[in-house]
């Protein structure tokens, strides 16, 4: 069964495909896909690699929104407006843990014991200050 042409050309359009992409996605000659439009004849497996292309191209878009917006939330969450690199240097800290560095924080701005101790215990003095300042608290003793 074939395809006419002008769908098959529309389609293509509509989701900004070239022949040339659909051709190296499709592992078909580009030049076998050109002829399609002299025939007006497209075969139906092509429709359905088209299908396919446009359904991941979709689901890249979906993906990559959906990052945008992880990304988005943890810079939202960054309350105490700390570095990446410092909080990983936090994160490591109470590794073998599922604390964010900013639930880390939040205990030790609260002075409870587990974060103070554990962050006394695993990070440099000058660090130490340097994040007790970033969070408005007296070093513990």
């Amino acid at each position: 069964m074939k395809v006419n042409g002008i769908i098959f050309e529309k389609l293509l359009h509509k989701e900004k495909i070239t022949k040339k992409h659909f051709a190296e996605y499709s592992n078909i000659s580009y030049n076998t896909v050109v002829g399609w439009k002299k025939t007006n004849q497209v075969p139906t497996y092509a429709m359905v690699i088209l299908k396919d292309i446009i359904y991941r191209k979709n689901l890249n878009l979906q993906a990559h929104s959906e990052l945008k917006k992880r990304n988005k939330n943890l810079n939202e969450d960054n309350k105490f407006n700390i570095s990446d690199n410092d909080a990983k240097k936090i994160e490591v800290a109470f590794w073998g843990t599922n604390y964010t560095a900013n639930e880390i924080l939040l205990g030790i701005k609260e002075h409870n014991p587990m974060f103070e101790i554990r962050f006394k215990e695993n990070t440099m003095k000058s660090f130490r200050n340097k994040i007790y300042k970033k969070i408005k608290v007296q070093a513990c003793a």
